[in-house]
């Protein structure tokens, strides 16, 4: 082979060459030797919610005893959605793997189900609070009543203008319990120019629901 000819070819394959997709880097990380049995479908059977909570939590606990190798393509076939898992139950096994999990995760963000990536931003999203803020921001249309608590506790663990300015329009909510968890997050992120806001949303509720949004309003005041 000539000189010309080598390079030739050399530089053809330099330019063919491109950097993993984001697809290609989770099938890297997701790699599974073929000896590896299959999980206990009973056990995944439980963590969806079909079982009591004792069993489940005898789950949890066997799931995590089998190390990240063994249950990194179920943790991810439930961040997506192929496997049903309660969020309850999913937070205990990336809680137990760490730094396992935020990686294998953070390649798979885009296509996890609103709740489980509640979860993950919830556990593994220290650090970046304009990150957190977006993503939160981004999730509350898409969430159930149940589930604004949980978000509206990220927003106040990563207070920004932001995010705090959204949980205070949440006290204008007809449901008297979001007004309750909406105010409950002020009170925590201890957004104190949000006082008065937290007033005037009482004075329009019932007796029960006004001395609860009072209360919560007096504490921050005297913090």
């Amino acid at each position: 082979m000539s000189i010309a000819s080598f390079f030739t070819k050399l530089f053809k394959k330099r330019k063919n060459t491109k950097s993993p997709s984001q697809k290609e880097l989770l099938w890297i990380e997701l790699q599974i030797p073929e000896d590896t049995p299959v999980l206990n479908q009973k056990l995944l059977h439980i963590l969806a919610g079909y079982g009591d909570p004792l069993n489940a939590e005898a789950a949890v606990a066997e799931l995590i005893d089998c190390g990240w190798e063994r249950i990194k393509n179920d943790v991810y076939e439930m961040a997506v959605g192929k496997k049903p898992c309660l969020p309850v139950y999913f937070e205990k096994l990336i809680r137990a793997y760490p730094e396992e999990a935020a990686k294998l995760l953070s390649l798979c963000f885009e296509e996890m189900t609103a709740s489980l990536r509640l979860v993950y931003l919830s556990v593994l999203g220290a650090g970046d609070a304009e990150k957190v803020n977006d993503e939160i921001l981004a999730l509350l249309p898409h969430l159930e009543k149940e589930t604004l608590g949980a978000a509206f506790a990220v927003l106040a663990a990563y207070p920004l203008d932001k995010g705090l300015k959204v949980l205070a329009s949440y006290l204008e909510a007809e449901d008297w319990k979001i007004k309750m968890k909406a105010a409950s997050a002020l009170s925590e992120a201890n957004a104190t120019q949000y006082i008065p806001a937290i007033l005037k949303a009482a004075a329009g509720c019932d007796n029960s629901v006004e001395r609860g949004l009072k209360e919560i309003a007096g504490r921050m005041g005297e913090n």
